[in-house]
């Protein structure tokens, strides 16, 4: 990591430590809870969120999100309005689940 990386770092530690110590009945943690980490580089997780490239988002998106036969998809890949973000697999996680309903 870069120092200015470094310097990042800490200074949203201490913001996020700072902001959550406002909270009553809790303590300054700074730095005991900030872990910064490039996820596709760790060996459990393999990845990060889906990083369409140009086109892809029109081509590939739709052709993820077809249900195969009895098979729904669901992440946050396949959001329209949330891709990236957790809300974005929940939401296609509640649709894939009521795509499931309607098969039963």
């Amino acid at each position: 990591m870069t120092s200015a990386a470094v310097t990042c770092a800490n200074e949203l530690a201490k913001w996020l430590s700072e902001d959550l110590s406002d909270s009553p009945g809790t303590e300054r943690l700074y730095g005991k809870f900030l872990h910064r980490k490039a996820r596709q580089r760790d060996r459990c997780i393999g990845g990060a969120y889906a990083f369409y490239r140009p086109g892809q988002w029109f081509h590939v998106r739709p052709a993820l999100q077809r249900p195969h036969q009895r098979v729904s998809f669901a992440g946050e890949h396949l959001s329209e309005e949330w891709q990236g973000f957790m809300e974005g697999a929940i939401e296609t996680g509640e649709a894939a689940a009521d795509d499931l309903l309607l098969f039963s």
